[in-house]
């Protein structure tokens, strides 16, 4: 009888060795991960969208309250019409000729090219 208990060092207890049910906790316990990692993967999935919707909500709230109240600048001609008046005159006023002789520029040497 203790030929048919210890089978090549397992033990035999209620018909189930204790190899086979460690293995069989031990695939519980790889599956019950396996299913946990889903499970957070899922949940952190779902937030991401939920974050996406609020955000693409707050945006189209945010865009159509930005249509109603923007300010669109328009230009007419009466805008470039009306006299400017300044209320200093101009520091520098240009000369009516400013240019010079040549000759003097170039201390005699003429510089003019002549075919």
């Amino acid at each position: 009888m203790e030929n048919d208990e210890k089978v090549k060092g397992r033990v035999c207890i209620d018909g189930l060795d204790v190899k086979e049910e460690e293995e069989n906790r031990k695939m519980e316990e790889f599956f019950a991960l396996i299913r946990g990692f889903q499970e957070a993967r899922n949940r952190r999935k779902v937030e991401i969208l939920e974050e996406r919707e609020r955000k693409k909500a707050k945006k189209t709230i945010r865009v159509d309250r930005g249509q109603s109240s923007s300010w669109v600048p328009s230009f007419v001609l009466e805008d470039f019409t009306a006299e400017i008046e300044f209320e200093k005159p101009a520091l520098i006023f240009p000369q009516p000729c400013n240019k010079k002789n040549d000759e003097e520029d170039h201390n005699g040497v003429n510089l003019k090219l002549t075919l």
